[in-house]
């Protein structure tokens, strides 16, 4: 249901070196957490806090830190994708 929470995301870091936010999630929802698997929900939308520079009339957002996140079937960048690199359950899961 829309209004139960299936996961959290626990950790997001902004990685400059291949331009894209690395984030470690638990999901405790077992449809969820399969869609992810299967690429299905494959994006996170991600709200970030910043400082601005001034370069004449022209700011720059600088110092950027990934602050909100959530999982997203539909993200606004089309191209992006989701690498998996780890997936941890617990001793008492069955999936």
């Amino acid at each position: 249901p829309a209004d139960a929470v299936v996961g959290r995301i626990v950790q997001t870091t902004l990685n400059t070196e291949q331009k894209c936010v690395d984030y470690l999630a638990e999901i405790y929802d077992r449809d969820i957490a399969y869609k992810i698997y299967t690429r299905s929900i494959k994006q996170i939308s991600v709200g970030f806090l910043n400082d601005v520079r001034w370069e004449g009339s022209k700011p720059f957002k600088i110092d950027l830190v990934p602050h909100e996140a959530s999982l997203v079937y539909r993200g606004m960048d089309p191209t992006a994708t989701v690498n998996i690199e780890q997936i941890v359950f617990p001793k008492e899961s069955v999936i």
